[in-house]
């Protein structure tokens, strides 16, 4: 089911965000109206949102998915697992990071970088870093992307516990700086190489 609005507290943090969602960590999910909107194939990409994870959670929480998660490469899921944020895609890991991202909210990226042999894909917290994989993505003929589960057509898995929002993807890799300036500045659709812009506030 979709997700409850929820108001963000702090007023630092509401210089990033003016609102969020909050997932219960059982079956709340965002489900993505027009998902091939987000095919990349083989290119390169960015996703980036705000999450405050439960700290109490140390199993996977899924932050999102593109890709329907069938087939190997099909698929890049972003997730938080044992405290840290994770990427990789459907049979293929990838990215790990270092940073305990529970408890607190934190702006979370991925980047993968096609022009790359070796270290294309990238995890990033407050627009720092924290981690790299070597990948192969073919996010094609999409079907299924969502925000809060890992979902496969069959099972839905690995709910997210805690409140996203201000989730932006992108068809190239954004750099650190343009990742850290990441705030309330209210895009109007027309960014170049923006792919979907998802505030998850009262607007939804």
């Amino acid at each position: 089911r979709i997700a409850n609005l929820a108001a963000t507290p702090d007023p630092d943090v509401s210089l990033h965000v003016a609102s969020s969602l909050t997932f219960d960590g059982s079956d709340d999910y965002v489900d993505f109206v027009n998902p091939s909107a987000l095919e990349t194939g083989p290119g390169s990409f960015t996703y980036e949102a705000w999450v405050n994870a439960a700290v109490s959670n140390s199993g996977r929480m899924q932050i999102l998915q593109v890709g329907n998660d069938l087939v190997t490469n099909d698929a890049l899921t972003l997730y938080v697992e044992g405290g840290v944020l994770k990427a990789d895609l459907t049979n293929d890991p990838g990215a790990v990071g270092a940073t305990d991202v529970r408890g607190d909210w934190h702006h979370v990226a991925v980047t993968y970088d096609a022009s790359l042999a070796t270290n294309n894909l990238t995890v990033y917290v407050n627009g720092e870093a924290d981690g790299t994989g070597t990948v192969t993505p073919d996010i094609a003929s999409v079907v299924r992307a969502n925000i809060g589960v890992l979902d496969n057509g069959t099972t839905q898995t690995s709910p997210f516990e805690g409140e996203i929002a201000d989730v932006r993807a992108w068809d190239y890799v954004r750099t650190p700086a343009q990742l850290a300036a990441n705030d309330t500045g209210d895009l109007d659709g027309t960014e170049p190489g923006l792919l979907g812009h998802w505030k998850l506030d009262d607007s939804l």
